[in-house]
């Protein structure tokens, strides 16, 4: 029940990306040390570790 509140999260960042990056905005994070740098990729790996699905699927072609 959690996957929709969190695809709806995620939709709304990646608009709120592409709005900012039509506006000028784009490249705020090459502007910042590099301490902040590698700790927002680092958060964002740590993202996908917690929120991603690790789960073995078979293809879904197979069934077909």
């Amino acid at each position: 029940w959690l996957d929709l509140p969190l695809g709806v999260a995620a939709v709304a960042a990646l608009l709120a990306v592409e709005i900012a990056q039509e506006r000028g905005h784009g490249g705020w994070l090459a502007t910042r040390p590099r301490w902040q740098r590698w700790a927002a990729y680092q958060g964002a790996i740590a993202a996908i570790f917690v929120f991603g699905v690790f789960k073995a699927q078979p293809f879904i072609y197979f069934q077909f």
